[in-house]
């Protein structure tokens, strides 16, 4: 079957941008946390781009393009989903700013998996296109149960003392949030474990997640 997404290039650009910085890079091909996900949220009607190193995580869920009369967008198997090298992502983010700003096209076969990977085409408006592979047969971690357990915390007393974040947590959530003056991310902390910020507006869907040091040294 062959699935078709797609998407606003300057959008997908970003993503690919900063996710690379929240993912794992111990060299294994079989570890999940070394990719980038591509995942539909059904729900939500929406597609989410994932990255988490066990320490932080990342996800910023982006708006199909989809009119009327089109199929629905969809990825391969049953979590609807592709999973990319970094090597991949920081190539494709490169590609789609360079040539243009419009939508971008996202195509893959299901059927076309060679050596655990499916070929995936990226074709932008002006006919420019490039290949890339996304690994298949990972088994990728359940993020929805700590993801679930922040979205708790927001309706807890907030308690915000005493805590010891990582320095470098600060910096690289820095770079996912939107920059523009006005911009406001909200913060929430669950039982000085955990910190979930996130900035949801008409123009952007983004949350990271990280945890706290226990204790000053390992902070730093």
């Amino acid at each position: 079957m062959k699935h078709i997404v797609t998407l606003k290039g300057s959008e997908l650009a970003d993503c690919l941008k900063t996710a690379p910085s929240y993912a794992s890079r111990d060299g294994r091909s079989d570890n999940p946390l070394n990719y980038i996900i591509l995942a539909i949220v059904s729900k939500a009607k929406k597609i989410a781009v994932i990255a988490c190193d066990g320490h932080g995580y990342y996800e910023r869920r982006l708006d199909f393009i989809h009119t009327k009369g089109q199929p629905r967008p969809t990825l391969p198997d049953k979590e609807q989903r592709l999973c990319i090298s970094v090597d991949a992502a920081i190539m494709l983010a490169k590609f789609i700013t360079s040539k243009c700003n419009g939508a971008v096209i996202i195509e893959v076969d299901d059927e076309n998996i060679n050596e655990n990977q499916y070929s995936v085409k990226l074709t932008m408006p002006n006919g420019a296109n490039t290949t890339f592979f996304a690994k298949t047969g990972l088994t990728i971690p359940d993020f929805s149960v700590f993801c679930k357990k922040m979205e708790k915390s927001k309706k807890a007393v907030p308690a915000l003392n005493n805590f010891f974040i990582p320095v470098h947590e600060l910096v690289r959530a820095g770079k996912a949030f939107p920059a523009r003056l006005g911009s406001i991310a909200k913060m929430f902390t669950c039982n000085a474990e955990m910190a979930l910020l996130e900035c949801q507006t008409d123009k952007e869907d983004i949350r990271v997640i990280f945890t706290f040091a226990r204790n000053a040294e390992a902070a730093a």
